[in-house]
C-alpha cells in the first residue's frame, strides 16, 4: 500500500514560530509500524528568543545551537525522505505540519507530498471516543516507555501507539473496519484525517475543511498572491467557495498565516496589520456571495495582545465621533446575538457616524440593541441580556428600529 512509512516529530525553540525547530527526529518502519531505523538531528533554529515553556528542558544552549547548521542544510536528510507513496505517522500532527509549511517557506523548499495518520485518531477509532490525548497518556495504554520531548523518542513511541492501535491487523483490513480517513498534505495544504467515532459536528467541520483542499487539488495552484483561509472560518463553514474565485483568479491557497501574502480572518486586533483583511472584505474582493458565511469574530484582542470584547474593541477602535446626528451623543450597547449579524460592523459605523458611540457595558449604555425584542426575556444565555434585565437603565431597542432611527 506505501512504499515507506515514517513516524516524525520536531520540537521548536520558540513556540511562537513554526519555522523555529530545534531537534527533529524521524524513525523509519514497515506497513505493520514495526521501527527499522531511526535517527535525531540538532538544528539552529535561526532565533535568539527561547519560548517553549517551562517543562521544556533541552540538553543543549543557545550557543550550541549556533553552531549547527540551520534547517536548510537538514532538508534532505529530513523533508527528502518522503515522497507521495510514504505515510507519515505523527501525534497532534497538526502542530507538525504546520512547522513542515512554515519551514518549507522560510527556507525556500518545495514542500514533500505525503499521507498521513494521527496516533489520536487512530486511538479513538479503536476506543470509540473522540477527545485528544497526550502521548504520555496514549503510552501508557499501550506500554510503551520513552523519555518525552526527545524527538526520536517522540517519534519511536508514536510509531509503538499506532502498531498498537492497529492489533495485529494490516493497515489496510483496519483503515476499513475502523472507517479511518487517512489525511493528505499536497500542494502545501493539508486534507484532515478522521474517523468513524468522530461526532457529526466535528466530522461536518473537518469536511469543511477538507472542501478547500478538494478545490486545489481538482484545479491546482496559482502563481499570484497566496491567501491563507483562518482555520475558523474553514471549520465553521463550507469557504471552497471563497477558495475556487482566488484561485480562478490566478491566486494561490496558503497553509498557514505565515506562508500566506494575506490572512483571511474574523479575528480583530486593534494593532493593524496589512497582512489581516476580513472575510467580509475577501468576500468583497473576490465578488463571492455572503450566503453560508459566518462573520462571528473568533479572537478579539488589543494593541497588546489581550482578548477584549467585540464591543469594548470597537468603542476603542472609533474614540472619537460627532455630537451632531440622529444619536447627538447616546451611546449604544449591542447583545451579542445582535453582535454576530454579518452587518454588524455596518450597524456600528451607522452609530458613530450618526453622533453615537459604541458602550461595552449594557449598565453605562444609553440604548441597548437586541435581534429581537419579544426573544429578550427567553434568551438568558445571554450575559448582556441579563445585565440589561437586572438595571434596566438602557432603552431597548431591536436592530429594525436602529436601522430607521440611522436612515
Amino acid at each position: 500500500m506505501y512504499e515507506k512509512v515514517i513516524s516524525l516529530d520536531f520540537e521548536l525553540y520558540n513556540t511562537k514560530h513554526y519555522w523555529s525547530v530545534c531537534w527533529a527526529g524521524v524513525c523509519l518502519a514497515d506497513e505493520s509500524f514495526a521501527l527499522s531505523n531511526s535517527f535525531d538531528v540538532i538544528i539552529n533554529p535561526d532565533i535568539e528568543e527561547k519560548f517553549a515553556g517551562p517543562d521544556m528542558k533541552f540538553p543543549f544552549k543557545l550557543k550550541d545551537l549556533k553552531k549547527r547548521d540551520k534547517f536548510g542544510a537538514y532538508s534532505d536528510a529530513i523533508l527528502g525522505i518522503i515522497s507521495r507513496g510514504t505515510l507519515v505517522i505523527g501525534h497532534a500532527f497538526e502542530n507538525d505540519l504546520r512547522m513542515i509549511t512554515d519551514l518549507c517557506k522560510k527556507f525556500a523548499i518545495t514542500p514533500p507530498s505525503f499521507d498521513f495518520l494521527d496516533t489520536n485518531v487512530l486511538y479513538n477509532a479503536v476506543s470509540g471516543e473522540t477527545g485528544e490525548h497526550s502521548l504520555k497518556s496514549l503510552g501508557e495504554k499501550y506500554g510503551v516507555e520513552f523519555s518525552a520531548h526527545d524527538p526520536k523518542e517522540d517519534a519511536r513511541a508514536t510509531l509503538a501507539v499506532a502498531k498498537g492501535c492497529l492489533q495485529g491487523k494490516s493497515l489496510d483490513a483496519f483503515l476499513s473496519e475502523y472507517g479511518v480517513h487517512v489525511g493528505k498534505f499536497e500542494n502545501g495544504i493539508v486534507r484532515k484525517c478522521y474517523c468513524g467515532s468522530f461526532t457529526a459536528a466535528r466530522k461536518a467541520k473537518i469536511e469543511n475543511h477538507n472542501a478547500v483542499f478538494d478545490l486545489v487539488e481538482r484545479l491546482g495552484q496559482g502563481d499570484g498572491q497566496s491567501y491563507f483561509i483562518d482555520n475558523a472560518i474553514t471549520s465553521e463553514c463550507n469557504a471552497s467557495g471563497l477558495a475556487e474565485k482566488i484561485l480562478l483568479s490566478g491566486g494561490a491557497v496558503a497553509a498557514s498565516s505565515y506562508s500566506a501574502d494575506v490572512v483571511i480572518t474574523n479575528n480583530l486586533s486593534l494593532k493593524a496589520d496589512p497582512k489581516y483583511i476580513s472575510l467580509k472584505t475577501a468576500l468583497d474582493r473576490f465578488s463571492v456571495p455572503y450566503d453560508g458565511y459566518d462573520f462571528t469574530p473568533n479572537k478579539i484582542r488589543d494593541e497588546f495582545g489581550k482578548p477584549i470584547s467585540l464591543t469594548e474593541y470597537y468603542s476603542r477602535a472609533y474614540k472619537k465621533f460627532a455630537r451632531d446626528g440622529a444619536l447627538n451623543g447616546k451611546s449604544v450597547a449591542f447583545s451579542k446575538g445582535a453582535e454576530r449579524r454579518r452587518d454588524f460592523d455596518d450597524l456600528v459605523l451607522g452609530v458613530i457616524k450618526n453622533g453615537g458611540s459604541i458602550c461595552p457595558r449594557v449598565d453605562n449604555a444609553d440604548y441597548f440593541v437586541v435581534e429581537n425584542k419579544s426573544d429578550v426575556k427567553k434568551n438568558f444565555s445571554d450575559g448582556r441580556i441579563k445585565a440589561y434585565l437586572h438595571g434596566r437603565q438602557a432603552t431597548l431597542m431591536d436592530i429594525k428600529e436602529l436601522k430607521s432611527l440611522l436612515s
